[in-house]
């Protein structure tokens, strides 16, 4: 596929300087019912557990489309879980697991791994591979791991990441000898050829919401800076695949055209659960004003006469 100077998914870099931990993955932790009493806000459902540190949803609706998303995901990497290069992981980690379908898949493709997958939201289904396990846990508090995965990966983190030279020093001092962190980003969406109306309501979106991220302490950027950050963490091989995927189905390129139609189908069931709170919480918008900005884009997301992108 094509390749930009922006474009990152995924960030790959091997650690080769630590030594082995003796400690293993621990066992679930147990899921009260507290953490299952999700608050509404606005008419969607978000985490219980550590209320406000996650800005979107995780609803039915959500849930569905972070289905869906994984789907995109493997689409984008022709069926890939990642391009590390690690054949026989013994211990995988999946950051902010969502729904766990990465963690799954990567269970049943390494019956010989064990694989924790970890979330803010215990949304995962109880019937997984004996091999797979999962937490609610939040990947920016300490870790607690010494030396230990083999392959550590973060998949779509835009927005959640807070401070990312700690998350990857983390990673870092979690890793096996000669293991390896992957993170699967993406940047805000754009158009090389000036497509995007610059006083379109697409572009208004895209600006408030990239603004909104922001004030909240996030940088909607954070995949472009990854690979500088991952050498500044003390990462020894650091490669970097660039992609880019299309909005919808404008490109001629049959292969991008499939990728777009799903892409779509994924922004437009994601638009407003990603903009609601982002927007209310920070920028001080109401639940009309952002259901106006919505609607408006939506349009914009489906025309094919722009030539949109989203850099990944």
């Amino acid at each position: 596929m094509s390749t930009t100077e922006q474009d990152e998914l995924p960030v790959t870099a091997d650690e080769t300087d630590s030594t082995l931990g003796e400690e293993t993955l621990s066992d679930d932790t147990t899921i009260g019912s507290s953490l299952e009493q999700y608050p509404e806000e606005n008419g969607r459902k978000y985490h219980a557990y550590k209320d406000g540190k996650y800005l979107f949803p995780n609803d039915e609706h959500e849930r569905h489309r972070l289905d869906h998303q994984h789907e995109l995901s493997l689409e984008i990497l022709e069926g890939d879980l990642y391009v590390s290069p690690v054949d026989s992981p013994s211990e995988i980690l999946d950051v902010g697991t969502g729904t766990g379908n990465w963690a799954i898949e990567a269970a049943d493709r390494h019956p010989q791994a064990r694989v924790l997958g970890v979330d803010l939201s215990p949304i995962q289904p109880t019937l997984v591979p004996p091999n797979c396990h999962f937490q609610v846990w939040d990947f920016e508090e300490p870790w607690g791991f010494e030396r230990q995965f083999d392959l550590i990966h973060g998949r779509l983190l835009i927005g959640s990441v807070s401070d990312p030279r700690e998350l990857l020093r983390q990673a870092y001092e979690s890793l096996a000898p000669g293991g390896w962190l992957e993170i699967q980003d993406v940047c805000p969406p754009k158009s090389d050829d000036d497509s995007i109306p610059p006083d379109g309501p697409y572009r208004r979106w895209i600006g408030t919401w990239c603004q909104a991220l922001r004030a909240g302490g996030r940088d909607p950027f954070l995949a472009a800076r990854y690979a500088d950050l991952f050498r500044e963490a003390g990462f020894a091989d650091v490669r970097v695949e660039r992609f880019r995927v299309p909005q919808n189905n404008w490109p001629a390129d049959p292969d991008y055209k499939t990728l777009g139609t799903l892409n779509c189908i994924n922004i437009l069931a994601g638009i407003e659960g990603l903009t609601l709170r982002p927007l209310t919480k920070f920028l001080g918008w109401t639940l009309q004003e952002v259901q106006v900005l919505v609607a408006r884009a939506r349009p914009d997301v489906k025309d094919t006469r722009i030539h949109a992108y989203w850099p990944v």
